[in-house]
């Protein structure tokens, strides 16, 4: 997982609800490095405005890293969960998420693996108050939601 590139992973709820945590599975501990997690509202397609960072979390250990006792309400829209390294040293591995999502596609006419999400490069701080153009297409990391 590069340094300083936040996944946006797209995330439809289903319902109006609220999101109470989130989590990853580090797989290769990352030495001296955090996992920043928030949530962006979306223009149906892309990852636009910041609705909320929930700052970061040491993957300095292997296992579930989550951050939780968060209380965003949510509505049954697509929005989009983003989940990012900042800092460390050496390798970090955390759990993908191999399926497939119809919401983000590649352009070309050819499919050649599976891309489902979006990232943007060089987030080395607080996230943006807008997501921006993303830099490109990735296999996503796994991220867990808890809702209520």
């Amino acid at each position: 997982m590069p340094v300083n590139r936040m996944f946006a992973l797209p995330f439809w709820p289903g319902r109006k609800c609220t999101l109470t945590g989130l989590a990853a599975n580090v797989t290769l501990a990352l030495v001296g490095g955090q996992l920043r997690m928030g949530l962006y509202a979306s223009d149906g397609v892309l990852p636009t405005t910041l609705i909320a960072d929930y700052g970061t979390v040491s993957a300095g250990l292997t296992g579930i890293r989550s951050i939780t006792g968060l209380s965003t309400a949510v509505r049954p829209v697509l929005h989009y969960l983003v989940i990012g390294r900042q800092g460390g040293l050496v390798n970090l591995g955390l759990t993908t998420r191999v399926t497939w999502d119809p919401i983000v596609s590649e352009t070309t006419p050819t499919i050649t693996g599976a891309l489902n999400c979006y990232y943007q490069d060089g987030i080395s701080g607080a996230l943006p108050a807008s997501f921006g153009t993303p830099a490109g297409l990735d296999t996503a990391p796994a991220l867990s939601a808890q809702l209520t």
